[in-house]
């Protein structure tokens, strides 16, 4: 076999499935079309149940990032798998493919194996591709969390522009049940993939399956404590390509918008070039390529010969993915924030244990800087941009400071009951010395009055005294600082 024969790897695409870590009681299988909404949780006690299931499963210890061009307190949430780490607000799970095994409750009318060593494709696409990795970022603090699949392109004779075919492929729009097995014919095969196989090709037999069946064979366990909240996966493409050629932009544009925002049908017709699609491509560096959407991002080496080229994804991979992951991250955590905001009720307690969880999240998971190196700063502000994280973060922020002009308007409002309450005991109080006193008063003046060695003159002065005490008294009680205060 010639060297331009042999497969050899062209590039990733990592599919990016969000997730909530839920109330299990709520939620059955988080691929099907629930009837209602799992509940948003904040509590971690909903964390344990999951964590023990996904100790279940077999990892590996392979790193995600390459330490030179990432800051040390970086590098210590993705330097290698470490499933259960305190260290970090991330924790990374890398499944071990070679120990996954299909659980006894899995589909069995698919036969699907997953193997790393196999090749798959695309339905009605030549483009072939392994499974390389499967991993899971769990955020304990926030109850989210990350399934990454890598899809790792290999280079076959009859390979044509990566990018092109990527643009032409609808698998990567949906993922969930309600969305691949619609009643439309063939609509199951757009988001399917099969086994590569040159017997079945030519006899025409395929045995496909979707991500959801994927996962109830493999991951089944795991379905009832997580709820995926989006209809579409979010994707980073990862390529290198010497022969993709810049004065052609307006096919660039158009090529990298259909790969991101995949278009529902082939009749749609090709977007306009606007200057906004303009600005979503930038050139960081000589020879990289970058464009996002809210969808996600691609990267593109253009110096890198896919002919020739014997190193595998990884570099790729491990320069970009990070930066991606951490963007992404800020984006979720502040969509649950919202979410949580908009479901939460008045009582002053739920507020209260909501705002801490809000401020410690933020303490914890936002930054504005990740690296010293140019084109991995300059990714990572592009995707903080097209996130839109500044604008979600200023609305959390004016939400933060509604729940805290609500806290602090409850507590004015207690403080200002239990100052009432404490000045009708004082009342009270001064009412009753007041009564002992008037009881003293009259018992004492009776003596005074039946006194014959007393000055009828002076008999008066008694009377004369007390009633002067009592409006003093009157007035006192009525006045600071016992009045209640205006509002």
């Amino acid at each position: 076999m010639s060297e331009l024969n042999t497969p050899k790897s062209i590039g990733a695409s990592i599919m990016i499935l969000p997730f909530h870590i839920v109330n299990q009681e709520n939620n059955g299988d988080c691929f099907a079309d629930p009837k209602e909404r799992p509940e948003i949780v904040m509590d971690d006690k909903y964390l344990t149940p999951f964590i023990d299931k996904l100790n279940g499963f077999k990892f590996n210890e392979n790193g995600l990032l390459k330490r030179d061009l990432y800051y040390d307190f970086i590098t210590a949430y993705f330097d290698k798998a470490n499933p259960g780490s305190e260290k970090s607000f991330l924790q990374l799970y890398g499944f071990h493919l070679d120990a996954l095994k299909k659980h006894e409750k899995r589909l069995v009318d698919k036969n699907i194996d997953l193997d790393k060593n196999v090749l798959y494709q695309f339905v009605n696409s030549n483009t072939k591709f392994k499974i390389s990795a499967i991993n899971v970022i769990v955020n304990p603090k926030a109850l989210l969390g990350y399934f990454c699949f890598t899809f790792e392109y290999q280079y076959t004779s009859d390979f044509n522009n990566l990018l092109e075919q990527l643009s032409q492929i609808p698998f990567f729009r949906y993922y969930k049940d309600r969305n691949t097995q619609k009643s439309k014919v063939n609509a199951i095969e757009k988001y399917a993939l099969q086994i590569f196989d040159e017997k079945k090709k030519e006899t025409g037999d395929k045995d496909i399956f979707t991500i959801a069946q994927l996962f109830r064979n493999y991951f089944y366990a795991l379905l009832p404590h997580i709820y995926f909240p989006n209809d579409r996966p979010v994707l980073l493409h990862l390529l290198g390509d010497d022969r993709i050629q810049l004065k052609e932009k307006d096919n660039l544009y158009l090529n990298c918008f259909k790969t991101l925002r995949i278009r529902p049908s082939e009749n749609v017709v090709d977007s306009i070039i606007t200057e906004e699609l303009k600005h979503c491509l930038s050139m960081p560096e000589q020879n990289i390529l970058l464009f996002t959407l809210n969808e996600g991002a691609i990267v593109i080496d253009l110096v890198r010969d896919i002919r020739r080229d014997l190193k595998s994804n990884s570099t790729l991979i491990n320069s970009y993915f990070v930066a991606f992951i951490l963007a992404l991250n800020q984006r979720e955590v502040m969509l649950k924030v919202n979410q949580l905001i908009a479901i939460e009720d008045n009582s002053g307690e739920k507020l209260e244990v909501l705002y801490d969880w809000i401020h410690q999240v933020h303490i914890q998971q936002f930054m504005y800087t990740i690296s010293s190196n140019n084109e991995i700063e300059s990714f990572f502000e592009q995707l903080m941009s097209r996130f839109k994280i500044k604008l979600l973060l200023e609305d959390n922020k004016e939400s933060i400071s509604d729940i805290y002009s609500i806290l602090k308007s409850r507590k004015e409002k207690i403080e200002d009951e239990q100052e009432e309450k404490r000045n009708k005991i004082i009342n009270l109080f001064l009412g009753i010395v007041g009564c002992l006193g008037v009881f003293s008063f009259v018992k004492d003046s009776i003596y005074f009055l039946q006194a014959n060695d007393v000055n009828n003159l002076f008999k008066p002065i008694p009377f004369i005294a007390f009633a002067i005490c009592s409006l003093l008294l009157v007035q006192f009680i009525y006045s600071w600082p016992f009045k209640k205060k205006d509002k």
